[in-house]
């Protein structure tokens, strides 16, 4: 019988050599395997690529060329996994935005290892229900 790995596994779009390996790290440091990738043309040839979707997506808003908003809508439309958006700004008009991306809402910097736990056990309840 083959093992089944139940490790998360968090789908990270980030273009940021400083903000991506910290991100890596936290998401490693969460218990989580973590798939990073630059933008959203790698991102959907890796979902198109895997059999399972990634437990969570991460998709940091400061994208170049194209926004995170952009990226996390293109992404939704190939992967139905919980996706949040990460930002280091205090806008409000982020949490306005992430509804009309699919995204569950907005995470803010710093991040915490034990928000995103906990972010992980509701995206392991939603996979559940």
């Amino acid at each position: 019988m083959k093992h089944v790995d139940s490790t998360p596994e968090v789908l990270l779009v980030c273009d940021s050599s400083l903000l991506a390996p910290l991100l890596r790290d936290l998401c490693m440091a969460a218990g989580c395997r973590v798939t990073l990738l630059p933008d959203a043309r790698a991102a959907l040839t890796h979902l198109q690529l895997q059999a399972v979707p990634p437990t969570l997506i991460l998709v940091e808003l400061l994208l170049g060329p194209a926004s995170g908003f952009h990226v996390a809508r293109r992404l939704r439309e190939h992967c139905a996994a919980p996706l949040w958006l990460l930002s280091g700004t205090d806008r409000g008009s982020d949490e306005g935005w992430a509804p009309t991306t699919g995204a569950c809402g907005v995470l803010r910097y710093p991040l915490q290892a034990e928000v995103l736990r906990n972010v992980l056990a509701k995206s392991g309840e939603r996979a559940h229900d």
